[in-house]
C-alpha cells in the first residue's frame, strides 16, 4: 500500500496569496514612476495669459518695446514735417499709421477673442497628465494621448511651461494647477523627453 502525503492545511491560500501578489507588482509595474497632473479651465483668461508668455519668449522679444518706441517717434516727426510742408492728407495717413503701429497688440487680442467664441473647448475642465509614456489630456469634451516625440521644443518658465507640437501650435501648463506631483517633477520629465527645451531666466 502506498502511503499517502497530506496536503498542509492552508496551502492553496497561500499558493493563491502568492499569485495575488504576483499580480499586483505586475500591476504596480504599469504604473508610471512619475506622474504630475495639471487641472485648469480652458478660459478666455488661460488662454490669453499663454500667449502672453509665447511673446515675451520670442528671440526678439527683448527689442520689440525699443523698437516700437524708435519708430512711433519717426512716424511722429515724419508726420509733423508732412504737415508743416502742407501734406495734410498723406500727414494723416502717417497719424493713422501710428495708431494702428501702437494698437498692433491690442487688435491682435481682440482679434483672438472673436476666434475663441467659436471654439467648442472654450470653458471646458482639463485634465492633463505627464509621465515617462507622454502625455494625455482629458475633458468634458474630448480626450487623447501624445508620445513625447510629437513635441519638438519646450520652453521652461518660472511659473510653468509651453510646449511646442511645431512652430505656431503650442499650449502653456502653469505650475499653480498641479494637483498632483510637482513642479520640479514635470521640468524633469520635459528636459528628459523633449530634446529641444530652453530654460528662459526672465519672463
Amino acid at each position: 500500500m502506498e502511503p499517502r502525503f497530506r496536503r498542509p492545511s492552508g496551502a492553496g491560500s497561500r499558493g493563491g496569496g502568492r499569485d495575488k501578489l504576483i499580480a499586483r507588482s505586475a500591476f504596480v509595474g504599469q504604473m508610471p514612476a512619475v506622474m504630475v497632473v495639471f487641472e485648469f479651465k480652458f478660459s478666455e483668461e488661460m488662454i490669453l495669459e499663454m500667449y502672453r508668455k509665447y511673446h515675451g519668449t520670442r528671440k526678439l522679444a527683448r527689442f520689440e518695446t525699443p523698437v516700437r518706441w524708435i519708430a512711433s517717434v519717426m512716424l511722429v516727426v515724419l508726420a509733423g514735417l508732412l504737415w508743416f510742408l502742407e501734406s495734410y492728407l498723406v500727414a494723416v495717413v502717417m497719424v493713422i499709421v501710428l495708431v494702428l503701429f501702437l494698437s498692433a497688440r491690442r487688435i491682435d487680442r481682440w482679434l483672438l477673442k472673436r476666434r475663441l467664441r467659436k471654439s467648442p473647448h472654450l470653458n471646458d475642465e482639463l485634465r492633463i497628465c505627464l509621465s515617462e509614456e507622454g502625455f494625455s489630456t482629458r475633458g468634458s469634451k474630448s480626450s487623447g494621448e501624445l508620445q513625447w516625440a510629437v513635441f519638438t521644443e519646450a520652453r521652461l518658465l518660472e511659473d510653468g511651461i509651453l510646449l511646442f507640437e511645431g512652430p505656431q501650435v503650442f499650449r502653456f501648463l502653469p505650475f499653480h494647477t498641479i494637483t498632483r506631483g510637482r513642479a520640479g517633477e514635470a521640468e524633469e520629465l520635459v528636459r528628459t523627453y523633449v530634446k529641444e527645451s530652453k530654460v528662459f531666466a526672465h519672463r
